[in-house]
């Protein structure tokens, strides 16, 4: 998850000083909304460092090796997908914000908006989905 969410911040951080939005969004200054989109993309980036602090060290019986390895508890998968997901709707207002703050149509900023939220809920519910399918280790988790 923290990949594709870092790789959203990056792709913000482009765009925002490309200029492309200029023509998408005309009459808004880029530059506040660019120092937003660093900060909440670093929350997202952050987001394995709190679950790496989570983890403890222990054998694995089952290895062959039976060296010792950092095994995950669920709070801390859960502590970093809250974290990631601070960061990707802190990412999704500021956006919601430079559209809102934008002279573009109402058409277009309605449209815009609506999909900021189904983006909203769509991260949401695989977060969900996510985190329940790693804890209880079923198929629903996909890759880790």
């Amino acid at each position: 998850m923290t990949n594709i969410t870092a790789l959203g911040a990056v792709l913000g951080t482009v765009v925002t000083t490309t200029g492309f939005l200029q023509d998408w969004l005309p009459g808004i200054s880029l530059g506040p909304f660019l120092g937003l989109n660093l900060l909440f993309g670093g929350t997202i980036v952050f987001a394995p460092i709190v679950y790496a602090a989570s983890c403890m060290w222990g054998p694995e019986t089952n290895r062959p090796d039976k060296k010792a390895h950092p095994v995950g508890r669920g709070w801390g998968l859960m502590a970093a997908a809250g974290t990631t997901l601070f960061g990707v709707f802190g990412q999704l207002a500021t956006t919601g914000a430079l559209i809102d703050s934008s002279t573009a149509s109402r058409t277009s900023k309605g449209l815009l908006l609506v999909l900021l939220v189904i983006s909203a809920l769509t991260v949401t519910l695989y977060a969900i989905r996510f985190v329940r399918g790693a804890i209880s280790g079923t198929a629903e988790s996909g890759t880790l």
